[in-house]
């Protein structure tokens, strides 16, 4: 992975790019490069994996100088596409997928875009006819941000660095409200108004004076194959012994659940010596380290592992913050940060298992909307349990907070049940608090198109942007296996029972993983990679909440009264409001650190 910004045809942002390479500095710590291209200029920051060489750096032009291409990313096909290229005549001077890349666009132009297995953001610049192509990966592995000015376009691996070029801030209330509904700012949608992203599988070309915006893929609908367990496996491992290709030392991140248990192994039975990363904390019931030893016995991989204490992570607050493109408050960032930290000491390159529940139906939301449309009378009983204060850090009172959400979807269309599932915080609530009126993402949602939904809709908003932002903060790429398309394809081809139901999911998965992974690590109780977020703000960061809501800067927009309100209750042991409490502190930690950033650009 790398980073990289560009001005297209916007002389009047040239001043500050020296300051936009710098700020994607940690991104690409190997080495950077620009090129001026007369009204236009991109730049790039390199995290050098496959052909270190200089010959393979970025900005990369084809011996003419007529095409230029900045690239973010991994093409891991780029093999078998070199050999198509070469029988069509072209030439290579590395043995980088970059060039793989720049030859593709060059000879196939955006049809190139469907010949790509892998993560990729990019910038394609055909000089002679002034045009330039953006696009974006399938799933948003790779993170790509725009502005589209009078004066020209700025575009950038990350949002800070657009606030430099940018001279006017306008803040979203689409954004705030998405952050505190789910802790994530979703879609198109940036902090700043102006601002935008692309979305997965789209691309943005700048031709003749005019832009064009379009979806270059979607996620297949569902055609009810009838796949083995066994060509799941078998395509799994495929996508994972694409992953291991690399110039560098691989690695794999394993928590001890299914999906980096599955990653990990099959990475160790294809790749001598693998290293596996782990950290635990100190709450037993969040902690999953022994879990993960017992799997890196089973593999017989080489574990580094450590316990995070409430003090390592809370010292580590700050520079977690600092390490924030945006204000993104899905708690188990932070933990992601400090293994993302721990590995890159070792490794440039670790694999992990996220996507995997968006794709097999893992999450226990897929169970509960499950539930409402087949088996509405547990809904009706869940509903006499009105414990909505109930905390997610025990046992019991989490299986107290299940249960009254579930009773809180009685008589909600299948849109709405979603939706709910998906939020953390009463949509009224955070209307009084932002302005913004949270509703469904899609008109019409049932148990076969529900995952696909959150493959373009969460997945990339939340989990991608963890592992994106928290990896890259510390100059480390990570890997996706989960997300490869073509097992991503088969799987969506399947109908919703083979994945998921009331009681369990990853049906199909866990199938094809029996005598890959343990059982007993197979069917044990899910958990998240959980921080234990309410102790923590009633306690160590106790009072940098209460700044957080009494001194909410101004420019944000948001009602003071409500937020009050919202603390208060939070106070006297409403836990349904943590997830606000610490949006609300992540947003004024965040602005505290790079306001004066987008309060001066």
């Amino acid at each position: 992975m790398c980073g990289f910004a560009g001005i297209w045809q916007a002389k009047s942002a040239f001043e500050f790019r020296t300051e936009v390479l710098e700020s994607l500095k940690h991104r690409g710590p190997d080495g950077q490069g620009e090129k001026d291209l007369g009204i236009s200029w991109v730049g790039h920051t390199r995290l050098a994996i496959i052909d270190p060489d200089e010959r393979s750096a970025q900005p990369m032009s084809d011996p003419t100088g007529r095409y230029t291409m900045v690239y973010n990313g991994e093409v891991y096909n780029f093999k078998s596409i070199r050999n198509e290229l070469e029988v069509e005549g072209v030439e290579f001077s590395t043995e980088s997928d970059t060039e793989v890349v720049l030859q593709s666009l060059i000879r196939w132009g955006k049809s190139a875009l469907q010949k790509f297995n892998g993560c990729f953001a990019l910038a394609f610049i055909d000089a002679e006819k002034e045009e330039l192509l953006l696009a974006r990966d399938r799933f948003g592995i790779n993170p790509l941000f725009y502005l589209d000015q009078d004066e020209g376009l700025v575009f950038s691996s990350e949002f800070r660095s657009l606030e430099l070029l940018n001279d006017i801030f306008e803040v979203s209330k689409a954004a705030l409200g998405s952050l505190f509904q789910y802790s994530f700012i979703h879609g198109e949608h940036t902090l700043d108004q102006r601002v935008r992203k692309l979305l997965p599988g789209q691309y943005v070309q700048w031709k003749n004076g005019e832009a064009t915006l379009e979806k270059w893929y979607s996620p297949n609908s569902i055609t009810g194959n009838n796949v083995s367990p066994k060509r799941v496996l078998e395509k799994l491992e495929e996508a994972v012994v694409r992953r291991l290709v690399a110039d560098v030392p691989v690695a794999t991140f394993l928590s001890g659940g299914v999906d980096s248990s599955a990653v990990s192994a099959l990475a160790a039975r294809n790749h001598k010596g693998i290293q596996a990363f782990s950290v635990g904390f100190e709450n037993e019931y969040l902690d999953e380290l022994e879990w993960a030893k017992k799997m890196a016995k089973e593999i017989d991989c080489l574990h580094h592992f450590q316990v995070l204490r409430e003090s390592d992570m809370l010292e580590s607050f700050d520079d977690f913050i600092q390490s924030l493109d945006e204000p993104f408050a899905d708690s188990s960032a932070l933990a992601v940060f400090m293994l993302s930290r721990f590995a890159s000491q070792h490794v440039k390159v670790c694999l992990s298992g996220d996507g995997a529940d968006e794709v097999f139906g893992g999450y226990n939301r897929y169970r509960a909307f499950w539930t409402t449309a087949n088996q509405s009378w547990k809904v009706g009983a869940a509903s006499l349990f009105g414990a909505q204060s109930a905390s997610r850090e025990g046992k019991w009172s989490d299986l107290q907070r299940k249960l009254a959400k579930l009773g809180g979807l009685k008589g909600l269309s299948g849109a709405e049940v979603h939706n709910t599932l998906s939020s953390f915080s009463n949509p009224h609530w955070i209307e009084s608090a932002t302005g913004y009126t949270c509703g469904p993402r899609a008109e019409y949602i049932n148990t076969e198109n529900i995952l696909q939904l959150d493959q373009q809709f969460i997945l990339p908003a939340d989990m991608l942007t963890k592992i994106d932002v928290m990896s890259m903060a510390n100059g480390l790429e990570v890997r996706t296996p989960f997300l490869d398309h073509e097992l991503v394809e088969l799987v969506n081809s399947l109908p919703s029972s083979a994945k998921f139901n009331g009681k369990q999911g990853k049906i199909i998965l866990k199938q094809a993983l029996k005598g890959i992974v343990p059982e007993e690590i197979l069917y044990r109780r899910k958990s998240g990679f959980e921080i234990p977020v309410e102790s923590w703000l009633k306690g160590t960061l106790g009072n940098r909440l209460e700044a957080a809501v009494l001194k909410m800067p101004e420019e944000l927009g948001i009602n003071k009264k409500a937020l009050y309100s919202a603390f208060e209750d939070f106070q006297k042991g409403n836990s349904s409001y943590a997830t606000a409490m610490w949006a609300a502190l992540i947003l004024r930690e965040w602005w505290l650190a790079n306001g004066p950033l987008v309060k001066n650009s």
